[in-house]
This record gives C-alpha cells, structure tokens and sequence, in this order.
C-alpha cells in the first residue's frame, strides 16, 4: 500500500471516522427492520382503495391481497387520489412508465414495498449461458444482447483496467495508486506515460512500456482537463511504447481550455489516466464484453466457476418512468442495477429507498456520453409554483456519474446517505456528486456523503439551504473542487451552515466560485452566507466574491501547510473584492485575503471578534471530534460550552450512530464527555459502558448507566491508557433498538499541525503619490505619511494589476460596443470604493477636524477623476 493511500485513510482521526461509517453503511439495510420482522404485519391504510402487485400475479386478477396483480403499468392507469398499491416480494423488471398520475395533497397515489419484504426494481439479468475457460483462468461466454456493467453475487465486478485497481479496498479512489499520470511531455491528443509523484517503491511501478501490451482500441479514461474528465478509444499505440494518441475531434466538453496550449501546459501536471479494455483482463473478479461478438469474459476468483456463481448483467438504465404527474409517494423500493426518472412531475416523495449500483458508463459499447443517472427534474416549476419535490431516507451507493439530479424550486433532500460515488467522473463542468444547480431554493439537510470522485460534491442552486451535512473523503479522482460548491449564479442568498467537512485533500470543504479570471470580465457572485461550519483537514473555506456573511465557522489543520482556513481572497481578478463581506466570531489556524498564509494578505473586510490559533488549545477535544469551547468563548465558533445536547450533522439512522469519541479512538482525554448522533426517531436512550466488553455487549446491569433524552453521557475520570467499550439503544414508540458496540482507548504518538505561522509584512505598493488634492491640504506632514500608507496599502500589486487589466481592456473597446459599459462601471465602483477605503480607515488614525479636511479632499479627487473620464468618453 503507499504511503498516500495510507495517508487518505488511516489518519489517527480519519481513519476512525471511516471505519465507523463503512459498518453503518453495511448494516443500514438490515437496521430498518431488525425489530419488526418477527412482529405481525399491520398494513397501514390508504384513503382510496389498496391493491397488490406480485412478481406471481396476473393483470387478470383483481389486485386484492390473495388476488394480486403482476404488472404495476397495468394499474397504473386505473389509480385514483388516495389509492395505494402494496408491493409483493421478488425482482421486478418491467420498465414501469407512468404519466399523468394526479394525486392530491392529503390523497396521494403511493406506490410501496410490502412491509418486511424485499422489492427489487431490477435492471439485470441473470447470466445462465454455458462458459469456456482458457489456460490463463478467464472464462468467455456469447450473450443475445448488450451489457454495460457485470455482478457476481450482486456485487459488482470490475471492468478490466491498467493499472488493476479494487472496490473492496476502495483502490479505485486513489489516483496516484491506481492511475497513471500525465507525463510533460504530452500535448493535446497524446499521453505520455509518467508515474505519479510521492508513491512508496512498488506501488504503480510498472510502466505503459513495461506491460508489454498493444492497447491500441482500448478506452482511455483521462482526467485532463482538471475538474472535467472525458473517454476516448486509444487511437495508436504499440506495444513497447509509453504513449498513444487519442481522437480529440469527437470530445465534448470545455474543449477551448483544452486547445489552448497555454491552459493545457499549465494543467497538464494534473493530468491522470487509465485503461480499460479485454487486453488487459489479468485480475480476479475483472470482467470485459466485446460488443461486436456480444462475447462476454470473466476472470472469478481462483478455485471458482462462473457456473456455480449468480452472475447478473447490466441491461437497462431506468425501472421506473414517471412524467407530468403530482403527489406521488414511492417507498420502500430497492433499486439494483438501475434507478428512476421523474420528469415535469410536482409534489413526488420518494421515501426510504435503496438505489444500488444505480448507474453506470457504457465505455464497453464505446459509448463515452455522461451516464444515465438518477434524475427528478422539472423544468415547468416557478417559484409561485414550485416542484416541491423530495426525497428522503434513502441511501445511494456504488453510483458512476452524479448520485441525484433535482430541478425546479423548493425541492427538499433530507437525511439520505450517499457513498461511493463517480468512480470515472466523466461528464460537464457543472456537475457534480449531487446536481442541484440547475434549481432554486432547494434545501439539502441531514445527508452524508463519502468517498466521491467528482471535483465537485454538491453543487448549489441559487437561495439554496445546505445545513447539518456530513460530508467527507471527497474530490477524489479530479481537480480544483470542494465539497460544497455554489457557482458565480448560485451565491446570493445561499445559507451553508451547520456543516462537517474533511477529508478534501488539496480541494476546498466550502467555495463561492467564480468565472473567467484573470481577465477585465471575470464573473463573481455576491450575498452568499456560511455560518457555523466545522471543516478541517481540507483546503479551507474559499470564498470569492463579495458583501458575504460568514460567522461562526471553525476551519483547522489544512491539508497542505501553510493554507488559509478561512479565505476571502481580496484579489479582483481571481473574483470579487470582498471588501463588503462580514467576518466575525471565526475561530481558524489562519484567517485572511489569500489562500495562502506567507502572502501575509489580511482581510479587506470588516473583521469582528475572529480568533486565529490552534483550536486545541481552546477547545475541549477536536482531535476526537469535540469542537466544543473549554470554557466559554465570547460567542467564537459554531459550539458553545453550556448546550444540553451537542449538534452532529449527516444522515440519521434508526439506531445511534456516529460515537464520539470515533471508534478505537485513541489519546481521548481523562474528562472527555460520550456523545453520539440520534436515531432517526427516539424517544429515549440506554447507556451502558463498562471496561468489561462482554458486560457492555449482554448489556448487564453492572454496565447499565441510566436513561436519558440528551445526547451527552458523562461517564466520569477516564484512564487514557484503558480501552472502554460502550453502546447507546434507542426507544421508541415501545421499541428497543439495540445500539452498535463501540470502544475507544490508549495512547499513541501523534504529530499535530504546525501553526506557528512566521510573521509577514502586509504587501504594500512600492511607489505611489498622493492625491494633489491631498498633497495641497492642511494635513500635517504626520497625517499625509499616514494616509500615503493607506494608499500604498490599497494599491498592493493585485489592486495594482487589477487596474491595469481594467484599463487596457477599455482602451480596446469603444462607447457602445459590448463589454465597454461593464469595465467603465468597474473602473467607477473601484474608484469609490479606493475612496471609501481611505476615509474609512484614516478615520481610526485622524482626529475629527483632519478627517473632514481628508474628506473634502477625496471628493475634490474623485471629482477630477470622473471629469476626465467623462472627456474622454465624451460622457457629459
């Protein structure tokens, strides 16, 4: 294993956190019904009439529980408000297209899963055709149809590939292991083999040459484009040769930056690939298909027979189609090898559904187009009449490409668990993990999302709420992303809060982001708001733009050392002057105007009650996930010391989960507090912790500490050096959920982040004159030095260049013709925002009568300044 991966997945505090969540992630399905199958039945009851639908029904039957229907599209037709239709147990293939259901607010039309019973929307087929093996342990078989994704034992295989990479380790996540880089020596079009930098010997090792292999007709999967990935067939290569050309005519996609030499240069560092084709099936459990011969391969695990496998395929994208209908309410469903599709459709609910592997690329069959995905669209929706579409309780998982679309406004995703996701990322720049930026106001709460390849994680729609996420192991397999990502149109009036974030690597855990920069028209957006945010071990908190709110947040120990926490970057041409915005009650390593601390850049902005330092020193245990103050902080960062329960984001399951401290924690402190995420419903809970694991496990009386409603438990002096095992079993409505056991303890050396930041003298302009208004005034010499140093501190050098920029790209331009109006109006906003800059900041070194001198002054200036523009534009 190298040492980055080990990195990305073992940190003392990542690695915790991982592990629990993996064994959540696996028990989820069996949680939700670990009380009620040995429970009788009550079938909760519609307010129209109730059908039954059964894989060994028949259309001719009457749809009554002993006379159940087979096939869902012939009822649907038949389906009135407030009817309700149970479905039976088994795998469902038909393709159910539904259009023009019109349920009702308090009637409406449900389609749900048997209570305790299995219902598989199933987009595969079972595999049953007689197999050849050869002497290298692959085994062939000729298929009637097309196939885009292969499962054994209804666990995916792995299309063959170089270099071999595994979902079972999640190998397939680490791009410097198990892709190739993008040697410097390639251009547009051709791929010159390089090894990644800083892999421990062994790993990735083997070179394009050293395979030995002609991939000549392979499909090559390129991340080169930073935060845009395409697919291409390996157009020449020979076998020996550590590069090969591919056809650049037929790409889609941002294929400008990519032809620009000087764009392409400058990214191509960041360039990755891999390859995918028969010629390369060597690993257990990789399969290929061959569209031209419909001849499909398959290399089992050693000693196994494809014959005495449950080999499925892949052969359909969507199980359920529902168009230009409302209040619809699907629940229950499993989704397997394929998802859903509702399009022009208002008031649809889809509640507590399992969409496994849902969706694939279809490379095999040379198709290299962005996948078919989960999608809830509507393009009709207005804000008087929104599509208030929503899903919850539902868990993603194994998806290539987006988990979910959604569009139309006041949408709502609330408390679903989304994870491994975008294993090949391929698609347009303004995507993402989670699309919802193609709609308005949606809010987006509860959620976890994990192990993502996307550059982006959820991509933000104007006036969007995205609160109380969890989000983490993210940006995985592109470049220049974040997890939260709010484009240049979708920052006003967006509300991100209440969220945890790490485990980006060198992305962003929060962006505001920007278009065309570096030049006179580059496009930011203002009015955002970022609130009570906890992100660590990640690129920050970048927020471009302008007149932003951001409090509350805490933001420590960056990736990369020597990155900014919390940055509103005050340089106008990467995007927005954040001269307006508002920052207070922060607590960060490191709070300023650049994403890097050695350029000593303060803030532009008002800045109130922000503290910079290690939060170990003033919180009670971040390390092990108590961001809480170790006594009271004046109101700084998003916990306090004093609430009686202690807020945890993400996805809530019918159990507790989410312990603090994290699972086999180690170095948790003598006074440290237990704290856990509430079940999706409680009422109450039982603690039980013990040293004794046993004790905890039968839930003794000895281990038994009492019931309660908050979700602190107090267990008194700890020894750091003992292991304690603790669970936590909900109550609710005369149920009990048994919890999951949990331990922590011991000691272990851990090196912490350095924030022993050197100090740097704020960049100033070298040379600069005042104003003659100003240099002929009153003013002392004392005060003119003064307010010299104001205006060198204003025209530092991205002012400076920012200027410059402006003022050559109007001298290109003519009154009237396009973009001519927009640089004048920048030309005018930075000149009076230099003025109120001067004045707002001489007003703290002046005395009364000096400031009003300084301000007749500006005006004089200012004034000169728009005279002679006018004169030269002929503007009178």
């Amino acid at each position: 294993m190298n040492k980055k991966w080990r990195l990305l997945s073992s940190l003392s505090l990542m690695g915790l956190i991982a592990s629990c969540n993996q064994a959540q992630d696996a028990t989820h399905a069996s949680i939700n019904k670990s009380t009620e199958l040995h429970q009788a039945i009550v079938l909760p009851q519609f307010s129209g009439q109730t059908y039954f639908i059964s894989a060994q029904g028949d259309d001719q039957n009457s749809g009554s529980i002993d006379a159940p229907l087979k096939s869902i599209n012939a009822l649907a037709k038949r389906l009135k408000p407030g009817d309700g239709v149970y479905i039976r147990a088994g795998r469902y293939s038909e393709v159910i297209d539904i259009s023009g259901l019109e349920g009702q607010q308090d009637k409406p039309i449900s389609l749900v899963a048997y209570p305790g019973e299995e219902v598989i929307f199933d987009g595969s087929v079972l595999i049953e055709q007689e197999w050849q093996a050869d002497d290298k342990g692959i085994f062939s078989t000729t298929l009637d149809r097309d196939i885009t994704q292969l499962f054994i034992n209804d666990e995916m295989a792995i299309t063959a590939r170089w270099p071999n990479a595994s979902f079972e380790n999640d190998s397939v996540f680490d791009m410097e292991a198990t892709w190739r880089h993008q040697g410097k020596e390639s251009t547009f079009g051709t791929m010159v083999d390089a090894r990644p930098k800083g892999l421990e010997e062994g790993v990735n090792q083997q070179t394009l040459a050293q395979t030995g292999i002609d991939f000549t007709g392979a499909v090559a999967v390129l991340n080169i484009n930073a935060w845009m990935s395409y697919a291409q067939h390996v157009a020449k290569h020979q076998a020996g040769s550590d590069q090969f050309t591919y056809d650049t005519t037929t790409m889609k996609g941002n294929l400008n930056m990519l032809n620009n030499d000087k764009f392409f240069a400058h990214k191509k560092k960041l360039g990755h690939y891999y390859l995918e084709g028969l010629m390369a099936l060597d690993a257990e459990k990789e399969w290929y298909f061959t569209p031209e011969d419909k001849k499909l391969y398959l290399k089992p695990q050693a000693g196994q027979k494809p014959q005495d496998l449950k080999i499925r395929a892949k052969v359909q994208d969507f199980n359920l189609l529902i168009k230009k209908s409302q209040h619809l309410k699907i629940q229950g469903i499993q989704f397997f090898a394929s998802t859903l599709n509702i399009a022009n459709c208002a008031n649809m609910t889809v509640d507590d559904c399992h969409f496994k592997y849902p969706s694939f690329n279809k490379f095999v069959l040379g198709e290299f187009g962005k996948n078919q995905y989960t999608k809830i669209e509507n393009s009709m929706s207005t804000e008087m009449e929104p599509s208030n579409n929503r899903v919850s309780n539902c868990v993603f998982e194994y998806a290539d490409g987006p988990a979910l679309k959604m569009t139309g406004y006041k949408n709502i995703v609330e408390n679903n668990l989304f994870h491994h996701i975008d294993f090949t990322c391929i698609g347009g720049g303004d995507g993402g993990t989670i699309e919802m930026g193609k709609g308005r106001h949606t809010t987006f709460r509860y959620n976890t999302v994990h192990t993502a390849g996307n550059s982006e994680g959820y991509r933000s729609g104007p006036a969007d709420i995205v609160e109380y996420n969890y989000l983490h192991n993210m940006s995985l397999l592109q470049h220049d992303g974040s997890a939260i990502n709010c484009g240049v149109y979708a920052i006003k009036d967006v509300k991100v809060s209440h969220n945890w974030i790490h485990g980006l690597r060198s992305k962003a855990a929060i962006r505001f982001d920007t278009s065309s920069m570096f030049t006179a028209f580059v496009n930011w957006g203002e009015g955002g708001t970022v609130n009570h945010n906890v992100a660590w071990n990640s690129a920050g908190l970048k927020l471009k733009g302008d007149r932003h709110q951001v409090y509350n947040n805490l933001s420590f120990d960056a990736f990369s050392a020597g990155k900014t926490d919390i940055a509103l970057p005050c340089a106008p041409l990467m995007g927005g002057y954040n001269r307006y915005s508002t920052v207070k009650n922060n607590l960060a390593g490191a709070i300023n105007g650049h994403f890097v601390v050695s350029r000593g850049i303060p803030l532009f902005c008002k800045s109130e009650n922000n503290l910079e330092t290690d939060p170990r020193s003033v919180l009670r245990d971040p390390s092990n996930l108590d961001f809480r103050p170790i006594k009271t902080l004046a109101n700084v960062g998003p916990y306090d010391s004093t609430s009686e329960n202690y807020w945890i984001p993400g996805y809530k399951h019918t159990k507790a989960s989410m312990p603090i401290p994290a699972l086999n924690a180690k170095n948790v402190k003598a006074d440290a507090e237990l704290m856990w995420r509430p079940a999706r419903e409680y009422e109450a809970f039982d603690i039980y912790f013990s040293a004794d694991k046993f004790a905890v496990e039968k839930g003794d009386a000895a281990a038994f500490r009492g019931q309660q409603s908050r979700n602190i438990f107090t267990p008194g002096k700890l020894d750091p050096q003992k292991t304690y095992y603790w669970r936590v079993d909900v109550f609710n409505k005369g149920k009990q959920i048994k919890g999951e056991l949990w331990s922590f303890g011991g000691v272990e050396e851990v090196k912490y982040y350095d924030y022993d930041y050197p100090e740097k003298p704020i960049p100033m302009a070298k040379d600069y004159q005042l104003p003659a208004s100003i240099q002929n005034s009153s003013l002392t010499s004392e005060s003119k030095q003064a307010v010299l140093g104001l205006y060198k501190r204003f025209w530092w050098d991205e002012n400076l260049n920012w200027y410059k920029e402006l003022k050559a790209e109007k001298a290109k331009l003519k009154p009237g013709k396009r973009g001519y109006d927009k640089v004048q109006k920048r030309l005018q906003d930075f000149y009076k925002m230099e003025q109120e800059f001067i004045l707002e900041e001489a007003s703290q070194k002046l005395n009364q009568q000096e400031v009003e001198i300084l301000k007749q002054s500006l005006s004089t200036s200012l004034a000169k300044k728009r005279e002679k523009q006018a004169l030269i534009t002929g503007i009178q």
